[in-house]
């Protein structure tokens, strides 16, 4: 992504936020992930459509929200790191 890009808006979920936000984060967001943010704005985990679809076969329901499915430990860089 270049420096000047944006991240669209939609690709940002609450950790509240249930599986259809979620998933709809992901189709609508166009990088096929969602980003979880607390209250202050700050990433706290990703979502991917596998981590959904694993959340529901563990658990036998949809009703879960954005924090019991989300990866705490993601890597990430920068967009001006090389």
């Amino acid at each position: 992504m270049a420096s000047n890009s944006k991240i669209p808006k939609a690709i940002f979920v609450c950790r509240d936020d249930d599986t259809l936000k979620v998933l709809k984060a992901i189709d609508e967001g166009g990088c096929q992930i969602a980003l979880v943010l607390d209250n202050e704005k700050k990433l706290v985990g990703t979502i991917t459509d596998g981590d959904v679809r694993r959340s529901i076969l563990e658990r036998r329901t949809m009703k879960i929200n954005a924090e019991n499915m989300m990866n705490k430990n993601f890597k990430f860089a920068k967009l001006c790191d090389s």
